[in-house]
């Protein structure tokens, strides 16, 4: 929890998004078509990137399913489901 909040949304223009939650955080650069992957409670500093790990798919597709419910509740425009379907194609929206 993050005070009265189960998540944090960040963004950077239409450059990158970020989900901090259930221990994790989700970074994605559009542009780039990047993703990153922490586990925060293990890796702070955020020295290892666990996106390519198969054992945490389903965290990571989990996060980005919150991070599109977040962004519309901030009326976040970017489609992050047309650029990262290979997340969003996991997805019953």
């Amino acid at each position: 929890k993050y005070g009265n909040y189960d998540a944090v949304y960040g963004a950077y223009m239409d450059l990158q998004r970020m989900i901090r939650a259930d221990g994790y955080k989700l970074i994605v650069y559009p542009e780039a078509g990047i993703t990153l992957l922490f586990d925060m409670d293990k890796d702070p500093l955020e020295m290892n990137d666990l996106s390519g790990d198969k054992n945490y798919q389903e965290i990571k597709t989990e996060l980005f399913k919150k991070l599109l419910d977040l962004q519309l509740e901030m009326t976040d425009s970017l489609d992050l489901k047309k650029i990262f379907p290979d997340l969003s194609g996991t997805l019953n929206q």
